[in-house]
């Protein structure tokens, strides 16, 4: 069977993540989460999610693995604008811990993609949890609860937006990165759809 480069599978992957989970509202993650421990199907038996449009997963070797994708952090009264984008601090800590209390641990997306190119199924119970764009209130709200957990993330990053005002700097993505829990990929440079470009325009966008 050909085999496929593991950067090209990374870049796949972002792509599920991207359309995965556009920040939850409301008081209860267990309406959420309640396939998760439901439903955490065995290699022989893989299912698809019966809520797309909530969350999806990534089926790899015979393991099912939901990845979690959210934007920003904050608290209602933060979140003027954000509709169907932002999750409450008490939301995202009460969605963290249910996934804990139900024994789901994270996994990265580069495991995933290591995974599928040597065909080891991943353990059971594993998630991936992604933001998107780069916020600063990853690192006041979400940041401080992932770690309570143990929880990894990745953060795709809107690099012409380094250091802007409400965006991540470099001091704090270096702290993060040295954390060992938070993983950065490109966003691109400008937030545009890169669906239509190509070539050096392409190119820009992906690796600046």
């Amino acid at each position: 069977m050909k085999k496929v480069p593991v950067f090209l599978l990374l870049f796949v992957i972002s792509f599920l993540a991207a359309g995965v989970l556009s920040g939850i509202k409301g008081p209860s993650p267990k309406s959420l989460f309640r396939k998760l421990s439901e439903r955490n199907p065995p290699a022989e038996a893989i299912r698809e999610p019966e809520t797309p449009d909530v969350l999806t997963a990534a089926v790899v070797n015979g393991t099912y693995v939901p990845i979690l994708m959210y934007h920003y952090v904050s608290p209602d009264g933060v979140a003027s604008g954000r509709e169907g984008l932002n999750v409450t601090p008490e939301n995202f800590d009460a969605q963290m811990g249910y996934l804990k209390s139900n024994g789901y641990e994270t996994t990265t997306l580069d495991m995933l993609a290591s995974n599928f190119a040597s065909g080891t199924p991943l353990p059971a119970k594993r998630v991936i949890i992604t933001f998107d764009d780069g916020y600063s209130d990853f690192y006041w709200n979400a940041f401080p609860i992932l770690r309570k957990y143990g929880y990894q993330a990745h953060v795709f990053m809107i690099t012409g937006r380094l250091g802007v005002p409400g965006y991540l700097d470099v001091e704090k993505i270096k702290e993060l990165n040295n954390s060992g829990l938070v993983h950065f990929g490109s966003h691109g440079v400008d937030h545009i759809s890169v669906a239509s470009l190509s070539g050096n325009a392409l190119n820009f966008q992906l690796t600046e």
